[in-house]
């Protein structure tokens, strides 16, 4: 999963988005790579991604998303209403149970 940069750009963000710690994520990567599971070319694009997921969160918290609640529901239901595509519905619909419990 980790063969393109930006593949694991995006598994190291998600994986710190779900820990909350770039340090753990960076600490199980050392551990992988030490024991040659995963090559260091690859846990770099990780690590990078890890500190990627650390900043998009504190800029989640600095930036108090849930101000914009309604406008996230309007668009999830928008998403729900004018496309059919499973995949997007499901989306559409995730986002909309988010942001409907992020309001005030």
């Amino acid at each position: 999963m980790t063969h393109r940069p930006v593949a694991g750009l995006l598994v190291g963000t998600a994986v710190t988005a779900v820990l909350q710690s770039s340090s753990a994520t960076t600490v199980m990567l050392v551990s992988l790579v030490g024991a040659g599971l995963l090559s260091l070319q690859h846990a770099i694009g990780i690590i990078l991604g890890a500190d990627i997921g650390t900043t998009l969160t504190v800029q989640l918290i600095a930036f108090r998303v849930t101000d914009y609640g309604i406008l996230l529901v309007g668009l999830a239901w928008r998403q729900c209403m004018v496309c059919a595509a499973p995949s997007t519905v499901t989306w559409a619909r995730r986002s909309w149970a988010w942001a409907s419990s992020s309001c005030p």
